[in-house]
């Protein structure tokens, strides 16, 4: 089955059905929380560009952007376990005291070409 037009997402090898609520990396299957799955979905929205703690706190757990946890952290680690196998490229950064990144890279720190 296709996806409905507008409702795929695709960082590098890695695409996101929101319709289906549906997660793949290259062959592999992914399987996400809810909450894992907004904020999966936030930052491929965003992909390409930081995505602020406050933003993330207001837009995927309905929260006052002034309010500060580690729920960010916490959800960030198990995303990268669960996006990035051994031997796969990153696809999640964390960038110090701003926010999260979602983007292709050739390896750690560098960015692919676009």
């Amino acid at each position: 089955q296709h996806p409905e037009p507008g409702t795929e997402l695709t960082v590098g090898d890695l695409v996101i059905d929101t319709a289906r609520h549906a997660v793949r990396r290259g062959n592999r299957v992914i399987q996400l929380t809810s909450r894992e799955f907004a904020l999966l979905v936030h930052l491929a929205r965003n992909a390409g560009r930081v995505v602020g703690r406050a933003e993330l706190m207001e837009q995927v757990w309905n929260d006052s952007p002034g309010s500060y946890s580690n729920i960010i952290d916490v959800y960030a680690g198990r995303l990268r376990r669960k996006l990035e196998k051994r031997g796969e490229t990153p696809l999640l950064t964390t960038v110090r005291a701003t926010g999260l990144l979602l983007e292709p890279t050739v390896s750690r720190g560098q960015r692919a070409p676009r």
